[in-house]
Parts: C-alpha cells; structure tokens; sequence
C-alpha cells in the first residue's frame, strides 16, 4: 500500500465529469487498489479520496464488506462503481 495516497488516476477521476476524459472503471480500481489495497476500509477510503469518513460512510452504506475485528473492509471495485454511478460515469 503506498503512502502517498493517490496518483494521477484519481485527480482526474475527482476533476473529470465525462467518461471521455479517459477515465476508465478499471484505471480507477488498479489506481485505488495499488495505493490502498484490494480491501480498504473506511480510514483508507477517507485519505485516499481526500473525503471525511462521514461522507465515506454515505458512500459504501449498502455495500458488501468483510468485518475485520472492529473494521470494515470494501471490496474496491464496488467502491469504484458506487463512486462511477455518483458522478454519473458508467
């Protein structure tokens, strides 16, 4: 998992609003999955999108996870889709 959280991948999914701008499902995932994981958890999530947890929250309520001890943890392609049906990207 990197620290920096984040590559170029996702300053352009964050900026773009079209599909046409290259932004591809599966760049998404191999960007989110090489920097946090295949199963990242809320925290993850949050640093990595440059959200608060709050909204993180929001955005996998309903999603299918793998409870770890005391944390959740998303598979990344249901992160990724959930994030492409809210900027209306498919």
């Amino acid at each position: 998992m990197g620290s920096t959280c984040g590559g170029m991948v996702r300053i352009r999914f964050l900026h773009s609003n079209r599909s046409a701008d290259g932004m591809k499902k599966w760049e998404v995932v191999g960007d989110m999955r090489a920097d946090i994981g295949a199963f990242p958890n809320i925290s993850q999530i949050a640093e990595y999108l440059h959200w608060s947890r709050d909204k993180v929250r929001t955005l996998v309520d309903g999603l299918d996870y793998v409870q770890t001890g005391r944390s959740k943890q998303y598979f990344v392609v249901d992160v990724v889709n959930r994030l492409m049906d809210m900027k209306g990207v498919n």
